[in-house]
């Protein structure tokens, strides 16, 4: 019933807030049981990576592919800020700020503010992840961040990456127009609640 660590786990400011608030929870007997729940999801998905990991093959020119994918797209600029950490190896971290669409972007990563998005290729489990993505609030409706997306995900088809993953999804958005899925096992408290992940794989054929 101690799991006052479990912040230590998180790696971005949005999960390790979110293990805070499931750890002070845990302080009372009602949230006890939460906190047991969100742990119990844990375990759900550490099974399925064990039983599913599949290693995708070290793409050399990756960096180079991730810029064009994006860069590709008519509302990012080739001079957007674009970081690509170990773009030969795994993982493979991408953090796209389109600042043509983020009116007030100064340099600073602040969350839910501008038009960013976060992304990460685990070619040693064949696990891809969307780690973060928002479009500023004056620009939204525009298709913006569904098409970036959708050309991100076909790049890691390409690439050989049949599982995506999302994790900590606040909307239903990813499974409506993205195709994920929720397992029940991941809703912790209410309908939606705090939910681990969105998850789809797709067939070896694509």
């Amino acid at each position: 019933d101690d799991f006052d660590a479990l912040p230590e786990l998180a790696e971005e400011e949005e999960t390790a807030q979110r293990l805070d608030e499931l750890c002070a929870a845990g302080k009372t007997p009602a949230g006890r049981a939460t906190v047991r729940a969100y742990v119990a999801g844990l375990a759900v998905s550490l099974e399925r990576e064990a039983a599913q990991r599949a290693p995708v093959a070290v793409c050399s020119d990756l960096a180079d592919r991730i810029r064009a994918t994006v860069v590709g797209l008519d509302f990012v600029a080739a001079d957007d800020p674009l970081d690509i950490l170990s773009p030969v190896g795994c993982p493979a971290y991408v953090d796209l700020v389109i600042a043509g669409f983020s009116p007030d972007y100064d340099g600073a990563d602040v969350i839910w503010r501008d038009t960013q998005f976060k992304f990460e290729f685990l070619f040693d489990s064949g696990l891809f992840l969307w780690l973060y993505g928002n479009v500023a609030e004056s620009f939204r409706g525009r298709r913006i961040g569904t098409r970036l997306f959708e050309a991100v995900e076909a790049l890691a088809v390409d690439l050989g990456f049949r599982r995506f993953c999302v994790p900590g999804p606040n909307k239903p958005y990813w499974e409506r127009v993205m195709g994920y899925a929720v397992d029940p096992r991941h809703i912790v408290g209410g309908e939606r609640g705090c939910i681990h992940e969105a998850y789809k794989a797709l067939s070896s054929s694509g």
